[in-house]
């Protein structure tokens, strides 16, 4: 840190604030030549210094979209559950600052589960405590399970031959308790989420908790298919649809590499 005062000190900086970005005030109209390529340097490293990379409890984590019911025949209809199963995820954080989180995931959409049973009985315990749904999925035969899914796949929805990616990327992290859908928070994270080769940003809540070598974060975002050029999935003259918005719904369990510690 104190090289890090000489070189803004030398750049000609009158103060240094860090609350979720820098903020330099000029104390001169002259600086020396290359400043600005030295404090790009300079906060690309003070950004990246001292932060650990985490391992991903897949057992014990879920990415996942709650796909709401709709219509006027929407009680013969199901509130649907799509679970990535494939993807790599990226997670490093420094120290035990949250806003200094970096996560990202990559997801193959062709291999997303939909309505698999063993995830609606474990799942939706959680996803009802978050106040997303307020009745059990229903179940559904292994056949009904298959034309949801090749429908969902199909194009005209998420059309995953033309879109074989689905992606999210942690964008800010900033501490700002409320509630959400009855459900309290610690955290705002703003989310870039891309969804049939576009992308949005939302700003979701979420509870965080970084502590012994372990982070906890349960988070959950509402999202509009019509946001992503995507037309709500309807049947029966729009007698049974899918609402236009839907829930992403994010559980992270993850471990400090390097360290022995077993989540709980």
């Amino acid at each position: 840190m104190a090289g890090l005062r000489r070189i803004f000190k030398r750049i000609g900086t009158s103060r240094l604030v860090h609350n979720g970005g820098w903020e330099i005030k000029d104390r001169s109209m002259t600086h020396p030549p290359g400043w600005k390529s030295r404090l790009c340097i300079v906060l690309v490293l003070a950004g990246v210094a001292g932060a650990a990379e985490y391992t991903i409890d897949t057992a014990e984590s879920l990415f996942a979209v709650v796909v709401h019911k709709g219509g006027i025949a929407a009680r013969f209809a199901h509130n649907h559950l799509v679970v990535a199963q494939a993807y790599a995820a990226k997670l490093s954080i420094a120290g035990t600052d949250p806003a200094t989180i970096r996560f990202d995931v990559d997801i193959e959409a062709a291999q997303l589960q939909v309505d698999a049973p063993e995830a609606h009985t474990k799942w939706y315990p959680e996803i009802a405590e978050a106040g997303i749904l307020d009745e059990p999925f229903k179940p559904l035969d292994d056949a009904d399970r298959k034309t949801i899914a090749e429908h969902m796949l199909a194009k005209g929805q998420l059309d995953v031959k033309q879109f074989p990616r689905i992606s999210a990327k942690v964008v800010e992290v900033r501490e700002e308790r409320g509630t959400y859908l009855e459900r309290e928070y610690t955290h705002v994270v703003t989310l870039d989420f891309t969804v049939h080769g576009t992308s949005v940003q939302r700003e979701c809540p979420a509870r965080i908790v970084i502590e012994d070598g372990r982070v906890k974060v349960d988070a959950v975002g509402a999202f509009t298919f019509s946001g992503f050029g995507i037309k709500p999935y309807s049947a029966m003259a729009g007698a049974v649809k899918n609402r236009d918005e839907f829930h992403v719904f994010v559980r992270v369990r993850a471990l400090a590499e390097g360290t022995g510690a077993q989540d709980e």
